[in-house]
């Protein structure tokens, strides 16, 4: 059984200025590692895991124009093995990941 949560956010900047800066937020914290662009500038995955003994979680992070800005949508996805996520780490990846990315664009 696998665990999923998702969040979506709007944000008024353009979907490259964000682009930027979700490969600066998840260059620069060791618990994003495994970190790739599946689609270059809108689609990213990065395995959470922030302390070794703890089993990772993938994070999705999708960029979609919307409006006069862009979309952003942050997906979770535990390991096969996690039936439940009784201690909710599936949202707080997202909610730190989604306040990473709120300071870093806030910064430009």
């Amino acid at each position: 059984m696998t665990v999923r949560r998702q969040l979506d956010g709007h944000f008024d900047f353009p979907a490259l200025e964000l682009a930027d800066a979700v490969r600066a937020i998840l260059s620069r914290n060791p618990s994003y590692r495994s970190t790739a662009e599946d689609d270059p500038g809108k689609v990213f995955t990065s395995l959470v895991r922030p302390h070794p003994w703890l089993p990772g979680t993938w994070l999705t992070i999708s960029l979609e124009p919307y409006d006069a800005g862009t979309k952003v949508l942050f997906k979770t996805t535990s390991q096969w093995f996690v039936f439940w996520d009784i201690l909710n780490t599936c949202n707080q990846h997202i909610w730190r990941a989604l306040r990473e990315l709120r300071q870093e664009v806030r910064q430009k």
